[in-house]
C-alpha cells in the first residue's frame, strides 16, 4: 500500500535498496566462454499505434431526386459539394450554394459526379432547360466563363469545379442502410482501405514502358484526373443507374466532355502527372492514393471505362488495397 509520504513526495524511488550490494557481472554482448566469441546482436519490435492508422468520418448524405445515393457502397471514391458561397465585400451571404442545411452534405460518387461534368460541357441554355425540366440542382453542374476561349475557358471550368467539389475520401461502411431517403456514410479519408479497380493501365504508357504492363501491381500512385475526353454516345450519356438520359446533350463543336478518368503511376516512371495533357488542354490530378496489395486479376478495360458513369458496374470490379491520403 502507497503511504501518504511517498504521495506527498514527486521525486521518483531509487529503485530496490539491495541494488548497490549487486557486483559486477558478465554481459550478453561479452560472448560465451564455451567458445568463440561472436557479435553481439540486438532486435527490437516496437508496436506503435501510428502504425496502418486510419481515419474515418461519418458524413450525413442528402438524398437525390432520383435516390442515387442508395446504391453508394464500399470502395466507392467520394466528392463532397462544398456548398460555399463566395464573399462579397468581406461579408459571408447566408444559405449555402445549393440551398439546403449545411448538415446536408452532397456527396456524389465518381458516376454521379461525372453525370454533372456532362451537363456542365454542353450549352448553357441546354442546361438551363435540362435542369429545369427535370429538377435538378443547377448549383452542381460546373461551368466554364462562356466570354473566354481556349485554354483560358477550360481553366476556368477547373476553377469552378474547385469551387464546388471537392475529393473527399472513399466509403468505408453504410452505417443507416435501413434509410429510404439521407444516408449516412462512414468514409476513410487517410490510411488503409479498399478501393474498386477501376483504373486503366494504358494511361500514360508513350512515356515509360513500365506504364503499359497489363495490371496495377504494389507501389503504383493512383490519381482522378480531371479532363476533356472525346464524346462518346454509347458512354457518357448514361445516368449512374444504368438508364440513358432522356435527352442527348448539346455539346460544343469540339466533340468533347469534361470528365473524372482514373489514371496512374508507377513507382519507376520518372515523369510526374502534369497540368497538361496530350493535346494541350489543361487538366488537374486529384491524389487517392498508394497501392499495398493488387492480388486480383485485371478487370476488362471495357467494364473499367463503364463503371466510370454507372453504379452496378462499378460495384462488380475487383478491389485493391490502398494507403489513402486527401489533400496532396
Amino acid at each position: 500500500m502507497t503511504s501518504v509520504s511517498e504521495l506527498s513526495n514527486p521525486r521518483p524511488s531509487a529503485g530496490f535498496s539491495d541494488f548497490p550490494v549487486l557486483q559486477n557481472h558478465a554481459s550478453h554482448s561479452e560472448g560465451s566462454s564455451l567458445g568463440p566469441p561472436y557479435n553481439a546482436s540486438h532486435q527490437t519490435s516496437v508496436f506503435h499505434p501510428a502504425v496502418n492508422s486510419t481515419a474515418n468520418y461519418p458524413f450525413f448524405c442528402g438524398a437525390f431526386a432520383q435516390n442515387w445515393q442508395q446504391q453508394y457502397t464500399e470502395g466507392m471514391p467520394m466528392f463532397i459539394c462544398r456548398q460555399k458561397r463566395e464573399k462579397k465585400n468581406g461579408n459571408t451571404p447566408g444559405g449555402t450554394l445549393t440551398g439546403r442545411h449545411v448538415t446536408h452534405n452532397i456527396l456524389a460518387s465518381v458516376p454521379v459526379i461525372n453525370f454533372y461534368l456532362t451537363l456542365g460541357s454542353c450549352d448553357t441554355q441546354f442546361v438551363k432547360s435540362f435542369v429545369k425540366k427535370y429538377a435538378l440542382n443547377d448549383a452542381l453542374i460546373p461551368s466554364a466563363d462562356d466570354s473566354l476561349t481556349g485554354a483560358a475557358k477550360d481553366q476556368s471550368f477547373i476553377d469552378d469545379f474547385n469551387k464546388k467539389w471537392a475529393f473527399i475520401g472513399i466509403v468505408m461502411t453504410d452505417m443507416d442502410m435501413k434509410s429510404r431517403y439521407q444516408k449516412l456514410f462512414n468514409l476513410t479519408v487517410r490510411g488503409r482501405c479498399r478501393v474498386f479497380n477501376s483504373w486503366t493501365t494504358r494511361i500514360g504508357s508513350k512515356y515509360s514502358r513500365s506504364e503499359a504492363r497489363d495490371r496495377v501491381m504494389k507501389g503504383d500512385e493512383l490519381y482522378l484526373t480531371l479532363k476533356k475526353e472525346v464524346l462518346d454516345a454509347n458512354k457518357h450519356f448514361m445516368q449512374p443507374d444504368g438508364t440513358v438520359m432522356p435527352i442527348f446533350p448539346a455539346c460544343d463543336n469540339t466533340n468533347t466532355i469534361w470528365q473524372i478518368s482514373c489514371s496512374r503511376r508507377s513507382l519507376t516512371a520518372s515523369r510526374r502527372p502534369q497540368n497538361i495533357d496530350e493535346d494541350g488542354n489543361p487538366q488537374q490530378h486529384m491524389y487517392v492514393g498508394k497501392v499495398l496489395n493488387a492480388v486480383s486479376k485485371k478487370p476488362d478495360e471495357h467494364y473499367q471505362k463503364r463503371a466510370s458513369r454507372e453504379h452496378t458496374q462499378l460495384a462488380s470490379l475487383p478491389m485493391l488495397e490502398i494507403a489513402m491520403h486527401t489533400g496532396v
